[in-house]
Order: C-alpha cells, then sequence, then structure tokens
C-alpha cells in the first residue's frame, strides 16, 4: 500500500514540474520573441533612416520633391 501511495505523490510531484517547466519556457519564448521584434523594428528604423539621408546627400532638395511619401522632417 506505501508503494502505491509514494508513487502516486511522485507522480504528482512530476507532472506539476513538468507543467511549471512548460509555462517558464514559454515565459522566455515570449522574452525572445519580442526582444527579436524590437531589434527587427530598430533594424528597419536604422535602414530607412540610412536610405533617407544617402537620398538628401545625393539629391538635396530635389530628393524632397520626388519622394513626397518620405517624411523628411522626422526620424522615421
Amino acid at each position: 500500500m506505501g508503494g502505491w501511495i509514494f508513487g502516486a505523490i511522485m507522480f504528482v510531484v512530476a507532472v506539476r514540474a513538468a507543467y511549471s517547466s512548460h509555462w517558464r519556457i514559454q515565459r522566455e519564448s515570449a522574452k525572445v520573441a519580442e526582444m527579436t521584434t524590437a531589434f527587427l523594428d530598430s533594424e528597419y528604423r536604422c535602414n530607412i533612416l540610412r536610405q533617407r539621408n544617402i537620398a538628401i546627400g545625393a539629391y538635396g532638395e530635389e530628393a524632397k520633391r520626388r519622394r513626397p511619401d518620405i517624411d523628411w522632417e522626422t526620424d522615421a
């Protein structure tokens, strides 16, 4: 009888550990995804700024006139 009780207790402990581990992994994955998204967003903004600055340097006011869709006055 004692073996069954010990086995049941160990089973409950194992299930709780697996459940806890699962949610910890989920939280860590969400953090990594958030940081990756933030990094890619910043890289995208840097590329937009770089392209804008290259266009301004190369063409000056002509670039502003040709590309009215770009917000030339603010930083992306």
